[in-house]
Order: structure tokens, then C-alpha cells, then sequence
């Protein structure tokens, strides 16, 4: 590959011909597979070794040889397999309970997942995803994490930002970018370091950024985040969104020291060949807020919010023999059904799709798959199917499984909830959603 045109798209970040040499052959070559676990485990709990990141708390390197997706424990949500430098942008996040957070360009929804696990005691989260073809990921991964805290929108971000001026603690804006670091998945070509490509990239990346301001509230906080390298993509578009804006600032983070950008204070990068990942940039802005901003939108956002409708008669009959969900915000459409914790934000409005919990399917109404993994305290199904070592990898592939019950049952391993099984008293027929279904002969 071009050194010359590598060099170019890093701008002033002027590197040595040794390490240009190093960081270009480090482009083409596959990253170091990793993991984020689950809030509460730790690597000695894997069925394989594992090495902390050191950007993230909960980011995990595996050795080439694992294949992560072929433990039963990825299956039940021990974990989610995640390239460690995008962890970058959710460390700088920092997301935490209680707040109303907007991942704005969402899919394929790992980075939406991360902030879940810091809301799952309270807080809200709009994914929000404008391209109508990745829609369809972010909703099931969503849906499989299990933390019902959630709603999911697709909308252009101006006009996301029409509807929801000021509506958020804290904004990530995951933009789209030239990919640099996605060359050696082979999800790129050597094309993404033209500058042709790098410069549309950046005017998309402009508007992107100007949306997303709008949605942040006084006080609050946006993350700024790309997996590429070309500096007019990363800290040229903060410095272009500062000198515009008058009202925000660059907010450094002290974790993040070691990862601080040479040209930016404030920005960060991973670079493959000295940290082992794919590579990304990540930057934090804050807004300025006025006295008693803050005070003063939260009450507002909580006095314009919008009940929902309580849970109708035949949703209640047909839970009754799934099991029991208590006190819940509920909205039916004509062949969904979704169910949070507590009256949402007025910014999901009724367009915004939830935490599901039942879909029609034919003239019969079932159990949503989100619904079996639930972690919610309102939530418990009416029986459960205790699966050994063996079943639930069987479970897992799809198959049936023996079971002398009657009814719908939540298969459970080690404690985990994998899905709904139909029972009819020999073995349980098996509803894991196709998505779920794991391929091939999976280890404990």
C-alpha cells in the first residue's frame, strides 16, 4: 500500500518511516479477536483464557485459536464479541444510571449494549439508527441483551434533532467514516485512504456532528467517535465543530491519558500496531450549561412525558400462560407489543419501537424471544426448563429437547435464560429465533 497516501491522510500526525512502515503493514493484518463481558464477570469465569483491555474495565483479548461464538456461554449472554478499540468510544462515554442517553448512529448495536449495561438499574437509551437496512441487527441485539431500557428509532439525525432538542444527558455519535481500520477483516480497500473518499466522509460527518449538538442538553456531554484514521475525519472535525460553537468545550478524560491524541488534547486513538485492535479515534465534548439549566430541563422532559396505555385483556390472558410481568408501560401495534419498566422519555414517542414482548403471527399471538431473556425484576416466566451441559448446547443449535411438561417454558442453563421451548409433555419444541441459533458443535 501507498505510504505517501498513508501519510497524507494522517495529516500532521507525522509518524517515522520506521513506524509508518509498521503501522502500514499492521492495516492489512486481522486484529486481536475480543470480548466485553457482562457487568458482574470476570475473565476467570470464561471457558478460555483471556487478557483485560486496558481502555475498557470489561474488555477482554482472546487468544486467534478461540472462536468465541462456539461456547455455550456466548449463547446465553456471558458475553458479546466486540473489537476492543470500540470500546474506546464507551469508556469515554462513561455512561451512568439514571441517565437519558442517545447512541445516534447505532447498528449494529455493541456500543448500544455497553451503554445498557450501565442503565440497567435506571436511565433510558434511544438507539437510533437512520439506515433502514441495519435497522433490523440493532433490533436484535437489543432485544437478546435483555435489559428492557430501551427504545429503538430510525430517523435521519436532523430530523431526530427536530423532535428532541436538548432531550439528552449525554449524545455518542459512532459516524460514519472511511473504515481505514476495518482493511484487514477485508470490510475495506486501500480506496478508503483516497482523498476524495476521506473528504466526503468528513462533510457527511459535519452534519452528523451539527445534529447531534442539537440533541444535547446544557450540561450534558457527546462523544465524538470513527474507526479510521484520517485526521480530517477525527480532530479536524472537532475543530471545526468547536470554532462553530461557541457554547461547547473539549472535556479530556484522565483515564484515557495514555491514548491521547499528539496533535489534540482531549482526543484519543488506538493504533493496531501499538495496541493491538482494530484501531479508532474518540473524542468528548461538553456543553456549557447556564445556573439551573440542568434543573430545570429534567423537570421538564418529566412533565411533557406521555403516559401509555395499560396492558389490554387478551395481552393479559396470554401472559398469564408465559408468566408474569408486572407493572409495565405497554403499547400494542397491530402485530407487536412492547413493554418498558416505567413511563419512557417523551422523546421515544409513538413511533419508537421497545422492548418486545409479544408478536402475532398468523391469527396466534407469541412470546417475543426479548421477553424470555428479560432481566427485570417484574418479570417471571411461568415455568422454566433446566437444561444440563449437553441440552442446552442442543438447545442452542435449534434442536428439541426432552421435557415432560406441558406449556410454554423458559430454557434455563446455569441460572441463564435462553429462550422459550413449547412443551407437550415428551420434549419441548424449540423457539430460539433463527438469529440465536448457533452453528456446529458448541463447548462448555
Amino acid at each position: 500500500m501507498d505510504r505517501d497516501l498513508i501519510q497524507d491522510a494522517l495529516g500532521p500526525l507525522r509518524m517515522s518511516a520506521p513506524e509508518l512502515e509498521s503501522f502500514a503493514s499492521s492495516l492489512t493484518a486481522l486484529p486481536r479477536p475480543a470480548i466485553r463481558l457482562r457487568p458482574g464477570l470476570e475473565p476467570d469465569s470464561l471457558p478460555f483464557p483471556a487478557q483485560r483491555v486496558e481502555w475498557h474495565e470489561r474488555g477482554c483479548f482472546v487468544s486467534e485459536q478461540v472462536r468465541p461464538a462456539a461456547f455455550v456461554h456466548y449463547g446465553a449472554g456471558d458475553y458479546f464479541i466486540q473489537d476492543a478499540s470500540s470500546l474506546l468510544a464507551i469508556a469515554a462515554l462513561d455512561a451512568r444510571g439514571g441517565e437519558s442517553i442517545c447512541d445516534l448512529c447505532a447498528a449494529p448495536g455493541g456500543k448500544s449494549t455497553a451503554i445498557l449495561d450501565a442503565l440497567e438499574a435506571g436511565g433510558w437509551l434511544l438507539a437510533n439508527e437512520a439506515v433502514h437496512s441495519r435497522v433490523a441487527l440493532l433490533r436484535y441485539q437489543l432485544a437478546r441483551y435483555g435489559v428492557p431500557r430501551f427504545g429503538l428509532s430510525n430517523r435521519d439525525p436532523d430530523t431526530l434533532a427536530d423532535r428532541c432538542e436538548e432531550a439528552f444527558d449525554a449524545v455518542l455519535v459512532d459516524a460514519p467514516c472511511s473504515g481505514q481500520s476495518l482493511l484487514g477483516r477485508g470490510k475495506q480497500t486501500e480506496s478508503s485512504f483516497l482523498p476524495a473518499t476521506i473528504s466526503h466522509c468528513a462533510a457527511r460527518q459535519s452534519r452528523i456532528l451539527e445534529a447531534a449538538g442539537r440533541l444535547v442538553r446544557p450540561g450534558g456531554r457527546m462523544v465524538y467517535s470513527t474507526c479510521t484514521f484520517a485526521y480530517l475525519e477525527n480532530e479536524s472535525r472537532v475543530e471545526e465543530f468547536l470554532s462553530l460553537h461557541s457554547d461547547w468545550e473539549i472535556a479530556p478524560q484522565p483515564r484515557l491519558e495514555a491514548w491521547t491524541s499528539s496533535s489534540l488534547n482531549g482526543c484519543y486513538r488506538l493504533w493496531p500496531h501499538r495496541d493491538g485492535c482494530g484501531g479508532a479515534f474518540a473524542a468528548v465534548l461538553r456543553k456549557r450549561a447556564p445556573a439551573g439549566a440542568d434543573e430545570v430541563l429534567r423537570a421538564a422532559d418529566a412533565s411533557h412525558a406521555k403516559p401509555l396505555a395499560g396492558m389490554p385483556p387478551w395481552l393479559s390472558s396470554a401472559l398469564a400462560e408465559w408468566g408474569e410481568l408486572g407493572a409495565c408501560a405497554v403499547r400494542c401495534e397491530r402485530d407487536r407489543c412492547f413493554a418498558w419498566p416505567e413511563v419512557p422519555p417523551a422523546e421515544f414517542g409513538e413511533s419508537v419501537e421497545g422492548p418486545e414482548i409479544a408478536f402475532l403471527k398468523g391469527s396466534t399471538w407469541f412470546p417475543a424471544h426479548s421477553l424470555a431473556v428479560r432481566r427485570d425484576s417484574r418479570w417471571s416466566a411461568a415455568g422454566t426448563a433446566v437444561l444440563d451441559d449437553v441440552q442446552a448446547a442442543a438447545y442452542l443449535r435449534g434442536e428439541v429437547v426432552p421435557l415432560a411438561s406441558r406449556g410454554w417454558a423458559v430454557a434455563v442453563w446455569r441460572g441463564r435464560p435462553l429462550g422459550w421451548l413449547k412443551a407437550d409433555g415428551r420434549q419441548g419444541k424449540n423457539h430460539l429465533p433463527k438469529p440465536a441459533r448457533l452453528v456446529g458443535r458448541l463447548t462448555v
